[in-house]
């Protein structure tokens, strides 16, 4: 430790670290992993890169750049090591293997921070990893890793030893601030989704760090403006092939990314589009609370999780202030006015049936200008009429969900008997589209009608925008 010290005091960060790394690997105590921690803050350490190099798309990739690190005995690969089995990066039948490979490098590394977190990783563990007897196998062996760290806790720090560290720790201070108004920028973010300056000011403080989420900021701000060149796009999507997953954080469990068929997008730097997982199921509720909902632009997918009464989890729970658009069973709306839930920013709204009251819309949705009505068999003559009876939005839309072409369809009404039904109709909503039937992508031209003299009449067919 005081070899420590005298690397604070001469400045020396490098030297600073791999003394603190030597402490602990004598006494293994969590003051000293965090005091480690700190001081590559302030002055990354080389060995941080291989860390960083072990994030990867594939199980198979991950566990051989882990396996590279099997004699490392780091402070910082404690740490790197207890988040991911706090928030393991895989979790399905070939996840067994590195997940093994974790538990059995906590084993060597004697971490004692294990013992206080074992019970929580074991209830994320137990709604993530299947299946279920690789879970069982798993968490039995952590629980015994953790019993035997207990059962040889690391020594106590002599009068000398934390009068030191008292004063590393005073000394680092200064990283330790630094740390925490990172987190006030990224909580200002989410507080503000909708404005510039708190991204802009986050991706100078990463850009400072070195910190590849700065530069995408900055290249999807200048993709936004239409000053992106080819160069930039590549790197773009260099960058959220590489990173994209991590970037997701805690939201990574619940979020589809990667697949060919994930639907969720990042802008000006976070995530934009959450394209809910099919099978997410009881994994949400380990994130529900999560601040970073709140810069999410449009929910997809939000009815494939549980839902209580009718309405999906999410929307009862998640911080969503940046919410614009939205997939909601119609009898969810009424759950959400019951609850007091009211989504300021909400645009559009796509539900499975006409909602029953107008008023719970304008309740829980007070700025929505597009109400998206889907059914499995297109609309009906009668939805059209009851729809249009009550909207209270600029734009209707009649559509039905996609159907495989080898699937049988008998249309609830031909697009002629609804385009007649509609003119008959006081106009109330300003423009309706009806969507043909269709079962190939892109969605064929809609047919547009517009209110005229309190009428509707027939437009041109224009390519649908829902499409």
């Amino acid at each position: 430790m005081e070899r420590a010290r005298r690397a604070l005091e001469e400045g020396r960060d490098d030297d600073l670290h791999a003394a603190l790394a030597a402490a602990w690997r004598e006494r293994r105590a969590p003051v000293l992993a965090r005091l480690a921690e700190l001081a590559h803050a302030r002055s990354p350490a080389p060995f941080r890169a291989r860390l960083d190099a072990l994030a990867a798309p594939r199980v198979a990739v991950t566990l051989e750049r882990f396996a590279a690190l099997a004699d490392a005995d780091e402070p910082l690969l404690a740490s790197w090591i207890l988040r991911a089995l706090e928030s393991p990066p895989f979790t399905g039948p070939s996840s067994r293997p590195l997940l093994e490979a974790l538990v059995e490098a906590a084993s060597r590394l004697r971490d004692p921070r294990l013992v206080d977190r074992a019970d929580a990783i074991a209830r994320v563990w137990e709604l993530r990893v299947t299946p279920k007897p690789a879970r069982v196998a798993l968490t039995k062996r952590l629980r015994e890793v953790a019993q035997a760290i207990a059962a040889e806790p690391p020594r106590a720090a002599t009068e000398e030893e934390a009068r030191i560290e008292a004063a590393i720790a005073k000394g680092l201070g200064g990283a330790a601030k630094e740390a925490r108004a990172l987190a006030d920028l990224y909580a200002d973010v989410y507080a503000n989704p909708a404005e510039d300056a708190p991204r802009l000011v986050l991706a100078d403080a990463l850009l400072e760090r070195g910190d590849p989420r700065g530069e995408l900021i900055m290249l999807q701000f200048a993709r936004r403006d239409g000053t992106l060149g080819p160069e930039g796009a590549l790197r773009e999507k260099e960058l959220l092939k590489k990173h994209g997953k991590e970037w997701l954080g805690p939201l990574a469990p619940v979020v589809s990314w990667g697949k060919g068929y994930a639907q969720s997008t990042f802008e000006r730097g976070f995530l934009a589009d959450a394209d809910i997982i099919l099978s997410v199921g009881k994994k949400l509720a380990l994130v529900l609370e999560e601040p970073s909902w709140g810069v999410v632009e449009r929910l997809l997918g939000s009815w494939r999780e549980d839902v209580l009464d009718g309405v999906p989890t999410l929307l009862l729970h998640a911080p969503l202030n940046a919410l614009r658009e939205v997939e909601l069973p119609a009898r969810g709306v009424k759950r959400l006015a019951e609850r007091g839930r009211v989504f300021a920013r909400v645009r559009r709204l796509e539900v499975d049936t006409a909602v029953e009251s107008w008023s719970d819309v304008a309740q829980v949705f007070p700025a929505l200008e597009t109400l998206v009505v889907m059914s499995p068999r297109g609309p009906s003559v009668e939805l059209v009429a009851r729809v249009l009876a009550g909207a209270r939005v600029r734009r209707v839309v009649f559509d039905r969900w996609f159907l495989h072409p080898s699937q049988p369809y008998e249309p609830a009404a031909s697009i002629d008997e609804l385009v007649r039904a509609a003119a008959k109709l006081s106009a109330t909503a300003p423009e309706v589209a009806l969507v043909p039937v269709w079962s190939r992508m892109p969605k064929p031209p809609s047919i547009e009608l517009r209110a005229k003299g309190g009428r509707y009449e027939i437009m041109e067919a224009a390519p649908s925008p829902e499409g």
